[in-house]
């Protein structure tokens, strides 16, 4: 009898110890998985905004561009706000931004910068080229992507990055401290919007990323949008290179002699 009571003792253990380890493998994939997506999301792209307060968000500084941003009545031409709760692509907020067509000759936008503080300062101030060492070095970033919609549909904007103290049609600078880059697309690259959610790529192989201080921006025009428009905005963010094997292997192998760069939407 005692031989059969040791056995009956042995059997539970054996069967104990041979189920554990498979449901202890399976969590512990399931905590890596967890584990490496939790430390790399800031890793894996550089994000512009993806909802309010968003811990990896950059670019923290709204500069409006406007014809003459002396008068508070073309300010007054273009809204911004990025607590926006309807009808978000993503996240609990997304952005809104509103233009009004003032005169058939008016245009404007909005900025996202990399701004500087003064001594005094509580929020980034807007820096069109004056100010050294506020630039981003995005080196080996592919692409900016990102999702829009129109409010009514049929609203002509134009969505770009870089550009920061240089003309506007040339390129070239016209402050000290001016982005790496001139603007991306040059100007005149309208998209159509919809009032659905796209998404957005705007392609930078090729690009010098070196000191990038307008992660990226939009602007509207009267003649585009002679009845005003209204774009909602959101999830801004570039793909960084390195983390991107493909996107290196096209680095290595392409670079564009011209500037003409493409905005395509999927």
């Amino acid at each position: 009898m005692k031989e059969w009571k040791n056995l009956s003792c042995i059997v539970p253990l054996v069967c104990f110890s041979f189920i554990a380890p498979m449901y202890t493998h399976a969590d512990q994939g399931n905590a890596y998985s967890y584990l490496n997506s939790v430390m790399d999301q800031f890793n894996q792209s550089f994000d512009v905004f993806t909802d309010l307060a968003a811990a990896g968000n950059h670019f923290a500084a709204r500069c409006a561009t406007v014809r003459n941003p002396d008068d508070p009545s073309d300010l007054a031409g273009v809204t911004f706000d990025d607590g926006w709760t309807a009808n978000c692509h993503s996240g609990a907020t997304c952005i809104k931004n509103t233009f009004s067509a003032l005169d058939s000759e008016y245009w404007g936008g909005w900025y996202f910068q990399n701004g500087v503080l003064g001594t005094c300062d509580t929020q980034p101030r807007c820096n069109w080229g004056e100010y050294p060492g506020a630039g981003f070095d995005l080196t080996g970033a592919t692409k900016i992507t990102f999702w829009a919609r129109g409010e009514k549909g049929g609203e002509k904007i134009e969505f770009f990055m870089g550009g920061i103290g240089r003309d506007i049609y040339t390129g070239d600078p016209i402050q000290p401290y001016p982005d790496s880059l001139a603007r991306v697309p040059t100007t005149g690259h309208a998209i159509t919007l919809t009032k659905k959610w796209k998404k957005y790529t705007i392609d930078l192989m090729g690009e010098d990323l070196r000191y990038v201080v307008g992660g990226f921006g939009w602007v509207a025009d009267a003649t585009k949008n002679p009845n005003g428009s209204s774009s909602i905005l959101m999830t801004f963010n570039i793909t960084k290179i390195g983390l991107m094997i493909s996107g290196f292997l096209l680095a290595t192998k392409r670079f564009r002699s011209h500037r003409e760069t493409t905005l395509t939407q999927s």
